[in-house]
């Protein structure tokens, strides 16, 4: 074979790769796994530096779950207070009710760039997924392939603003942005 004919062969056998592995980074259609959220099991602890002071912390541990309500403890200078979130195979949502009602969705399962979902509660308008593929950096290290979740705030007096998170698929909220309140991973214990 002579190697002009060599080289043709190898540049349409690259060209295929690049074409066929092509396929999985479109990050517009949705994902798909079996457990959508498998950091959200009992004892799973996060503990996060807040507004840049390392001194400064607060841990969140989940305590219980029942019918996909997860109970937390937040643990902020002694204090405990409880949270709840709930999740299902569809979705994780923020609520500060027990019954789950209320509150907003962080996350769906099914999740892709360009994503929204309406909100309506407590001057939340709507959220929508920003980005799959961001690298962020916390005291607990470098995370990529982050998804990017903005949450629109209507505000009567200032205008719209916004709640940012970036999710670790895999971990849960790597870093969150809600106003001035800064919440920067710093440990997790799972």
């Amino acid at each position: 074979m002579n190697i002009k004919l060599k080289l043709t062969i190898a540049a349409i056998m690259i060209t295929l790769m690049f074409v066929a592995c092509g396929g999985d980074d479109d990050t517009t259609k949705p994902t798909t796994n079996n457990n959508p959220f498998p950091f959200l099991k009992v004892g799973n602890e996060w503990t996060y530096e807040l507004d840049n002071n390392p001194n400064d912390t607060v841990k969140y541990k989940i305590v219980s779950i029942n019918s996909n309500i997860l109970k937390i403890d937040c643990n902020y200078k002694n204090s405990i207070f409880t949270e709840y979130w709930y999740a299902n195979a569809n979705h994780w949502k923020k609520s500060i009710l027990e019954s789950g009602d209320g509150g907003f969705i962080l996350l769906h399962r099914n999740y892709y760039v360009g994503q929204k979902w309406d909100i309506n509660y407590s001057g939340m308008k709507t959220g929508e997924v920003i980005s799959v593929s961001e690298t962020v950096t916390v005291p607990a290290g470098t995370f990529a392939n982050c998804i990017k979740v903005q949450i629109a705030i209507f505000d009567n007096w200032s205008g719209d603003y916004y709640y940012n998170y970036w999710i670790d698929k895999n971990i849960g909220i790597i870093l969150s942005e809600e106003g001035s309140l800064i919440e920067k991973l710093k440990s997790k214990n799972f």
